[in-house]
């Protein structure tokens, strides 16, 4: 069960102006321009896709608003998929090293692929790197973006995690090494969240140390909030000790066991979710490694858990002690907030 959960925040903490889904560019979430892009950024854009210096951030803009209109989320406006995260994550060269010894990874809610696309640009073999997102509009546009269509033999896929009939994700089903799940968990309310888990526990092989790694919106005051597009819903921030309750209840109901470390980054979830972050809010870094295999799994499989109505958007840790600096906040993206 959620640890202490709190009464829920008024919506307005949430999302002060406009509801998040609209695509009208008026919101705080939605900025004009590229104030600065990262040399990595530069280099993938220039070495895997060959574009010329002086066309990178025009060309950047001209995709990202045909990903708006797609649909209009704060990482889309924001420019939050210019961090590449999981680069940015101390566990990435263990990542990369492990997909070279031939284990696969499921990027889930990828977006346009560019986490899959700087795994693959920095050695990873591409048939072993997986992307699932549920809008195939951005699988599209990420081809568009990197120019990548004619050489990338990764794999893609448009799924729904919720859908227990996706034939992709049956697929993946005890193949996957490493999911990571960048601002993927928060998404949903504490029940939907364990109903996530337990589907990423079916995609992952049974061995030790397979891991769940990513980062998303955390709270000092872990409970439900409103939801930011589904009005009559809610969604679970949690901090370090619900995050590792909630494993404790996907353990019970899968017969696993998971060892979580997690921390908050010291950089404010504020500082990059303008107009829709309150100041509790903080960016949760997470690896979730699994255990040595238990006996017999409980029920909780693939096709046993009970579904929800609402499906998933689309945007490395060290494996020491949880205390960590799991996040590098100086590598942002660089982006201008719109001017008003």
């Amino acid at each position: 069960m959620p640890v202490e959960a709190r009464e829920a925040l008024p919506a307005e903490v949430v999302v002060k102006k406009k509801q998040v889904g609209t695509k009208d560019k008026d919101v705080d979430w939605y900025f004009n321009d590229i104030k600065r892009i990262t040399a990595p950024v530069q280099q993938l854009f220039e070495d895997w896709s060959g574009l010329r210096p002086d066309e990178v951030k025009d060309h950047i803009l001209k995709v990202r608003d045909e990903a708006w209109d797609v649909w209009p989320y704060p990482c889309i406006g924001m420019f939050f998929f210019l961090d590449l995260g999981i680069s940015q994550l101390p566990l990435y060269p263990t990542v990369l090293q492990r997909l070279k010894n031939n284990e696969k990874i499921l990027d889930l809610g990828c977006c346009f692929g560019q986490d899959v696309r700087k795994l693959v640009y920095d050695g990873a073999p591409a048939e072993n790197v997986n992307g699932g997102e549920l809008h195939g509009g951005f699988i599209d546009l990420g081809y568009k973006l990197f120019r990548d269509k004619h050489k990338l033999k990764s794999n893609f896929f448009q799924a729904d995690i919720f859908d227990s009939s996706n034939e992709q994700l049956q697929a993946l089903k005890g193949k996957m090494n490493i999911i990571y799940a960048g601002s993927f968990f928060h998404l949903w309310n504490w029940a939907d969240q364990v109903t996530v888990a337990c589907r990423l526990v079916e995609l992952m092989t049974a061995e030790k140390d397979s891991v769940v790694l990513g980062r998303q919106a955390g709270n000092i005051h872990p409970g439900e909030i409103p939801h930011r597009i589904h009005k009559e819903g809610t969604m679970y921030q949690h901090d370090p000790s619900s995050w590792e309750k909630l494993w404790e209840e996907v353990g019970e109901r899968t017969g696993t066991s998971w060892r979580v470390e997690a921390t908050f980054s010291d950089q404010e979830a504020t500082e990059q979710g303008k107009g829709f972050a309150s100041a509790d809010t903080r960016i949760l870094l997470f690896a979730v490694y699994r255990n040595s295999p238990l006996a017999a799994p409980a029920a909780a499989g693939f096709n046993d858990v009970v579904s929800s109505p609402m499906g998933p958007a689309g945007s490395g840790i060290d494996s020491g002690n949880g205390n960590i600096d799991l996040f590098d906040a100086s590598q942002d993206a660089g982006v201008e907030k719109k001017d008003d």
